[in-house]
């Protein structure tokens, strides 16, 4: 009887909280071509549909991707060890402060053993190099679910992240060097979004449903105490 009284309290419980299954949705931005860096613009995406279910956890994804020419001169009497690094940063930032939600960092970086001085910065020869047509790429992720950012997505039609490119490009080496960089950058934004779907959603429980639950929990309570006892 005990057993069977403990079963029917659990199982009113269950009942009354239910379990909700997450629903997932993913939308992407247009692809931006690459740009000579910097440059700024927005990207836009498609917003979460509340009449779906109650939105729990956003996740931007950024995809970057690099490309351009890298050259650089040593003008040293003496060899030295040159590092070419092509880079940019990408970043997605809130319209409203401008904070950026996620940014990547693609980088494609030789290094060159740039002799003495031949006098003429030319980017070649013995002192100098070109490096044609490097490429890189990368991604990066950021999950939030503060009621501002679930907010910001939640609702009509599309939100407009400012989207912004900025060339990091560097050489580095001992002594004075002449460089030049052409830095191209562009990438994609996407959206995915974690709920709890509407037919899931657990109905709010009724003042006699709720009395019935604290009852058998009660004598849970008062079966566990006797049994202690």
């Amino acid at each position: 009887m005990r057993f069977h009284t403990i079963a029917l309290a659990a199982a009113l419980i269950a009942a009354t909280l239910g379990q909700a299954h997450a629903g997932t949705i993913s939308y992407s931005a247009d692809a931006f071509a690459a740009e000579e860096t910097d440059w700024n613009s927005f990207a836009e995406l498609q917003r979460f549909d509340p009449s779906m279910g109650m939105l729990q956890q956003v996740t931007l994804t950024l995809h970057g991707n690099l490309s351009g020419i890298a050259a650089a001169e040593n003008l040293n009497n003496r060899a030295t060890l040159l590092t070419l690094t092509l880079r940019a940063e990408l970043s997605l930032a809130r319209p409203d402060s401008l904070d950026v939600l996620v940014s990547t960092t693609p980088l494609a970086s030789q290094s060159f053993s740039a002799a003495v001085y031949d006098r003429g910065i030319d980017y070649a020869g013995a002192s100098g190099t070109t490096l044609s047509n490097l490429t890189a790429s990368s991604s990066s992720s950021a999950s939030f679910t503060d009621a501002p950012t679930l907010a910001l997505f939640s609702g009509p039609g599309k939100v407009q992240l400012p989207f912004v490119a900025v060339g990091l490009s560097q050489v580095s080496g001992a002594g004075n060097l002449a460089y030049d960089f052409s830095t191209y950058a562009g990438g994609v934004a996407s959206v995915h979004y974690t709920y709890q779907p509407s037919a899931t959603l657990p109905p709010v429980p009724e003042p006699t449903t709720w009395a019935l639950m604290f009852a058998g929990l009660g004598v849970v309570s008062w079966l566990a105490r006797r049994r202690a006892a």
